[in-house]
Order: C-alpha cells, then sequence, then structure tokens
C-alpha cells in the first residue's frame, strides 16, 4: 500500500490507556474514549476531509504522537501530523478540544513520522509524498522540534544518497533511544 513508511496513525493517551486517537486518510482525526469500542471525529481538529498529494492522493492524518503536558497543563500534549506541505503540525494541551498550528514548521515537504525524545525534543522526518514508490520531486528533510523552547532545528544528515531512477528522495521513520535520547535513527526512502 502506499504510504506504508507513514505512520503512527494510531496512538494510546498514557494518562488514560482508555481514549485513542487515529489519523485517517479521508476523514481526518478521530477519537475513541472506551478503548476503540466506538469512535467519533475529532471536529476541533482543523483537517477534516481528505488531504491530497501531488499524485491525487488522499493521505490525511499521517502520525499521532503523546507528549508531556506543557505549561500549566496537566494534560498530555497531543501531536498530529497531516500530510501536506504547509499547516501540517497541529497541537493540543487540552486533551484535543482545541487545537493550535505549531509555529515555524517546515512548508514545502509533508511530514512522514515523528518521534518524541525523552529530552522533550520531537524528530519529524519529511518529504515531497509519503511514498514508498516515487516521492516526487522534492528532496527530504529532518528536523527537530524542542517542544520546550519552540525552537526548530534542521539535522538533515548530509548526503549524497543514491537513487535510482528520476526520482528524487524522502525520510520516511525515524525513532528516539529511550535511554540515550540523543541517539537517533532514521531510513531514507527512494535512496
Amino acid at each position: 500500500e502506499e504510504d506504508r513508511y507513514s505512520g503512527e496513525r494510531l496512538a494510546v493517551n498514557p494518562a488514560s490507556p482508555n481514549v485513542v486517537y487515529f489519523g485517517s486518510r479521508e476523514n481526518g482525526l478521530w477519537v475513541s474514549q472506551d478503548h476503540a469500542q466506538s469512535w467519533s471525529q475529532v471536529m476541533s481538529f482543523p483537517v477534516t476531509g481528505p488531504v491530497f498529494n501531488s499524485e491525487g492522493l488522499s493521505d490525511g492524518v499521517i502520525f499521532v504522537k503523546f507528549g508531556p503536558p506543557l505549561g500549566s497543563s496537566k494534560a498530555p500534549t497531543l501531536y498530529a501530523g497531516v500530510s501536506a506541505h504547509t499547516n501540517n503540525l497541529f497541537f493540543s494541551t487540552d486533551n484535543g478540544a482545541s487545537w493550535q498550528a505549531v509555529p515555524g514548521a517546515p512548508t514545502g515537504v509533508a511530514p512522514t513520522n515523528a518521534a518524541l525524545s525523552s529530552d522533550g525534543n520531537l524528530y519529524l522526518t519529511y518529504s515531497d509524498i509519503p511514498g514508498p514508490n516515487s516521492v516526487g520531486s522534492g528532496l527530504g528533510a529532518v528536523y527537530k522540534y524542542n517542544t520546550l523552547t519552540g525552537t526548530w532545528t534542521n539535522v538533515t544528515p548530509p548526503g549524497p544518497y543514491q537513487f535510482a531512477g528520476p526520482f528524487w528522495y524522502g525520510f520516511a521513520n525515524v525513532v528516539v533511544d529511550r535511554q540515550h535520547p540523543q541517539t537517533v535513527m532514521l531510513t531514507t526512502m527512494d535512496a
């Protein structure tokens, strides 16, 4: 299936395991309050319908992540990435009742995956489209977003990257070592 290198679209609230969020391709963000027995669309989320990429396919809400509370909030911070070249990363500090765009998020590329480190950094991989077959004509990127300071840093590994055919490359999966939060691994896509 296309977009299989992207995700994770499903996330369980670590503070309330009965609450599960799901990012859909066509219909925005969904939530279950009863261990996935029933679902409802999160109408407060800014994206409630399809998000089409340059190939005419809808990729929608590509990942959902829970992070530590921010500021005076006691609720975990919820991050959701949308496969779009602008307005592609949102957060909520009130259990999904309201959402805000993360200021300064990269534009011109779409997020494909994210990993949150124990030191408060959110690592995001980007591509033109989520692949894995032909990531389009754009180049991939990797960014680190410090959730505590709001600072974005481009941490894309230096190339060159080998690729076959007329296509460029992107980045797909990213993981962070829980015991060593500065240790990050990621994969290229179409490279």
